[in-house]
């Protein structure tokens, strides 16, 4: 995973929200910034930053919380969701092809 995550330049930090985002994506659900801040283990005021990155690459769309003006809720864009995707199915196609290690 360290090789996907320098090629697209993500933190940690960053790297956890979009797998906290997949997961809720799963389940056609928008997540909160303050709860992927918790997730991610960052402050909110870095969550905040964070997905305005990840927006700026168009990876995340933000939105306000139709019941809560307070809160932003996130989710994958198409192009993150197939970044994600690609991803996944690389890890596995290279897991696959990789030899058996005997313990």
């Amino acid at each position: 995973m360290d090789r996907y995550i320098r090629e697209i330049s993500l933190s940690p930090a960053s790297w956890i929200i979009l797998l906290e985002l997949y997961s809720a994506d799963a389940v056609s659900k928008r997540l909160s910034v303050s709860s992927l801040g918790y997730a991610s283990g960052v402050s909110i005021a870095t969550a905040v930053r964070l997905t305005q990155s990840l927006e700026a690459r168009a990876i995340v769309e933000r939105q306000r919380d139709p019941h809560d003006a307070r809160r932003t809720n996130v989710a994958l864009s198409a192009r993150g969701r197939a970044t994600l995707r690609c991803i996944f199915d690389d890890c596995v196609a290279s897991r696959a092809a990789a030899p058996m290690q005997k313990n």
